[in-house]
């Protein structure tokens, strides 16, 4: 069983990667970057990535993670405006479910599992608060 640990972060960018060839053809993707809090033992957050297809159909993992993370429906946006602009989440307080992975080459990293409302994270720690 995977072990996933949960970190308060902010959005920090949304970078439009364009098409990008992946082992299953030609992709849109989409890059968000997020930066942890709180800081490292030298002041600063942890920056964590998480690339996205860009594709907006409800059952897309942008769709299903920016709609467990800020409850907007990119999928019926798009049917009803176009593209929604992306960058727009900037800014925004997010928790990060984080696991432990390996990569091709024996890297270790982590992997961002989930993106959740930051209020989740701040009512975990102050229930862990009064417990104390």
């Amino acid at each position: 069983m995977k072990t996933l640990t949960e970190i308060n972060s902010v959005c920090t960018s949304v970078e439009d990667l364009g098409v990008v060839e992946t082992d299953y053809g030609s992709k849109p993707q989409v890059k968000f970057t997020f930066e942890t809090r709180p800081e490292n033992d030298d002041g600063h957050g942890r920056k964590l990535c998480r690339t996205f297809n860009k594709f907006f159909h409800e059952k897309s993992a942008l769709c299903i993670a920016i709609k467990s993370w800020t409850g907007r429906d990119l999928a019926e946006e798009f049917e009803k405006i176009g593209e929604p602009d992306l960058r727009e989440f900037v800014g925004d307080e997010a928790t990060l479910k984080i696991e432990p992975r390996i990569g091709r080459r024996g890297t270790a990293y982590e992997n961002i599992a989930e993106v959740l409302p930051a209020e989740k994270a701040v009512a975990a720690c102050e229930g862990a608060e009064e417990n104390e």
